[in-house]
């Protein structure tokens, strides 16, 4: 699924997350370390792709990996690599993630400090899904006998199939399409 941001139309070309540490999706010592590292990646990639930096959902599930190391004292920073206008390879999106650790390893390497690290980790655009990859409309069906245009959504899924990625699309909204 494309996700974008909250604030913007931009499909989010790479998310980060701070995993929560209990349910309260409270902020501690060690979430603030993983936060810090995210800033300053999130500070990097922003010089490259304005608006489309997503930062996903901290909802704390411990059967999930980032929250359970964070749960035990673990600084931990997920990534997501999202989608790049025309870059269903994610070759562009890999070179952003690469950006993004090296600016990371810089600033665990630094050691670098910022005042209102919350504010700044906070003001990262919530992903929220905003994309398809095709959008057909005023398409021409019989249904019941009855002439009708209808709208809907396909998605890409990623299917592994003799050791390469192919792209299927899915008929995933019917209707209901007119903020797309």
């Amino acid at each position: 699924t494309i996700f974008g941001t909250e604030k913007n139309d931009l499909p989010a070309s790479v998310s980060f997350l701070a995993p929560a540490f209990d349910e309260t999706r409270a902020f501690n010592e060690t979430r603030y370390k993983a936060i810090a590292i995210i800033n300053a990646m999130n500070a990097n990639l922003t010089s490259f792709i304005p608006n489309q930096i997503g930062r996903f959902d901290d909802s704390f599930n411990i059967n999930c990996i980032g929250d359970y190391l964070t749960y035990r004292n673990t600084p931990t920073i997920l990534f997501e690599a999202g989608h790049f206008k025309d870059d269903y390879q994610r070759d562009q999106v890999r070179k952003f993630i690469f950006c993004a650790l090296w600016s990371g390893f810089q600033a665990i390497n630094e050691n670098v400090v910022v005042s209102n690290i919350l504010d700044d980790y906070l003001n990262i655009s919530q992903n929220s899904k905003c994309f398809y990859d095709f959008l057909y409309k005023n398409v021409r069906i019989i249904d019941n006998s009855q002439e009708k245009l209808i709208n809907f959504a396909a998605q890409f899924t990623e299917i592994l199939k003799e050791g390469t990625i192919h792209f299927e699309a899915n008929i995933v909204q019917i209707e209901n399409l007119e903020s797309y």
